[in-house]
């Protein structure tokens, strides 16, 4: 009987094991926003990382695909993400990021805000300031040949 029962057991931990792993994805997709915004069903429940233009409203934040949407307000080119403490407005408003959380589809975080979008932030930081874009911090390096 106790054969039985140790057998038992080791299902039980396996199973148990598998649906932990499964419950919480690991390692984020690198997608990007058209993606994200073009085919939403295909990424709800990532993890995913994705890149774009952040702008940290006193209404909510949202990552817009280019500042000039931001600017303009194009919500059709853009999703939420739900700010977390560590996210630090000064440091992250108003540049392109790389954010990495759980995409979630037709979860409304407010009133007039585009239906899908980021939770369970895991990580953001900074890709590019549009003041000292990255272009003309890497035309500097050596080796790269300027207008690249």
């Amino acid at each position: 009987m106790s054969k039985v029962l140790k057998r038992i057991f080791m299902c039980v931990l396996f199973l148990s094991t598998i649906a932990a792993f499964s419950a919480q994805p690991s390692i984020s997709e690198n997608v990007s926003l058209i993606q994200l915004i073009a085919t939403p069903e295909k990424f709800d429940g990532h993890l995913v990382a994705v890149c774009g233009y952040m702008d940290m409203g006193r209404e909510g934040d949202l990552l817009y695909l280019h500042q000039v949407d931001s600017e303009n307000a194009v919500l059709s080119n853009a999703v939420w993400v739900r700010r977390t403490e560590t996210m630090n407005k000064s440091l992250l408003n108003h540049r392109y990021v790389i954010v990495i959380g759980v995409f979630k589809v037709s979860y409304k975080e407010q009133l007039g805000s585009p239906p899908n979008g980021i939770t369970d932030v895991k990580e953001v930081r900074i890709w590019s300031d549009p003041n000292n874009p990255i272009r003309d911090k890497i035309e500097h390096l050596p080796g790269v040949t300027p207008g690249f």
